[in-house]
């Protein structure tokens, strides 16, 4: 019996975000996606958009996007192209602190924040490490020039590490989220993208009596605030403001009004959306349930 082979998303052309098993997180090529609203499931070739509903084998893909249908062994997929070829990643933590970083400034991240968390970069790059100071075990690095993410070595459940496990602890998405609220005094954890949401609420979720799920509201945003409400996590209800786009002000008046900006409500999530998505958040919360 033959090994199990993947189609490589990376070889049709496809810009990927991460991956969980056989289904890769990644943009949708078929509108302006900025969020990667889509997936690849890798053995069976199939793609999905969840924003604009495209849908489309392998060798379609290949031929929209100028890339080339390619088998490999899931284990090659992930070693060679999500993790890279060159695997000396700490010489990325070399770099000098991102104290003057003006990609930084523009971000509104403060410096004691960049001291703090060993946040490393130069003009092109900037290393958000894993772990503690004496023993990082990997990063996140992050392109200047635009939403390129990309891992390094081994990642933890979230970043940073958990600071005060007593208090109110907010899970958004991205680090400039986690940022922006620590920023502020508040307990932000970045969960590295809305797909780790459940899972992030079934193991980290348990452990807080205060804990909330604030993610984008965008298609993948909304599967996660689903898949998080499974576990007794609420999500936001914030619509027209990001984690990353808050105030320090805001970010303090959300934390101290939880019960104004956050619902237990799955149908109260079904009714910010369309019908047809409504069913997939309901799949979602009910698929999530089961390992309840």
């Amino acid at each position: 019996m033959g090994s199990i082979m993947y189609y490589d998303p990376f070889q049709l052309g496809l810009g990927v975000r991460g991956r969980s098993g056989a289904e890769f997180y990644v943009l949708c090529p078929y509108h302006s996606d900025s969020h990667h609203s889509a997936s690849f499931n890798a053995a069976k070739g199939l793609f999905v958009c969840y924003a604009c509903g495209a849908k489309k084998d392998a060798a379609t893909l290949a031929e929209d996007l100028g890339g080339e249908v390619v088998e490999a062994s899931p284990k090659d997929i992930h070693y060679i192209k999500h993790f890279g070829r060159d695997m000396d990643w700490r010489k990325y933590l070399g770099l000098p602190l991102a104290n003057d970083n003006e990609y930084l400034h523009s971000r509104s991240v403060k410096e004691n924040l960049v001291s703090a968390f060993n946040i490393r970069g130069n003009e092109n790059l900037i290393i958000f490490p894993f772990g503690s100071e004496d023993h990082v075990i990997g990063c996140q690095t992050r392109s200047t020039h635009g939403k390129q993410y990309r891992f390094w070595g081994k990642s933890e459940r979230v970043w940073p590490r958990i600071l005060l496990p007593d208090e109110k602890v907010f899970f958004v998405e991205g680090v400039f989220g986690a940022l922006r609220g620590l920023g502020a005094g508040v307990q932000a954890l970045s969960i590295m993208g809305a797909g780790s949401a459940g899972n992030v609420a079934h193991t980290l979720g348990k452990a807080y009596l205060n804990s909330y799920m604030m993610l984008d509201d965008d298609p993948a945003g909304r599967i996660g605030s689903a898949r998080a409400l499974a576990h007794g996590v609420p999500f936001a209800k914030i619509c027209d403001l990001e984690p990353d786009e808050l105030t320090e002000g805001q970010w303090r008046y959300i934390a101290n009004n939880t019960k104004e900006f956050f619902s237990f409500s799955l149908g109260e999530l079904c009714d910010r959306t369309t019908n047809k998505e409504a069913r997939i958040l309901r799949r979602a919360y009910h698929d999530e349930r089961r390992k309840v």
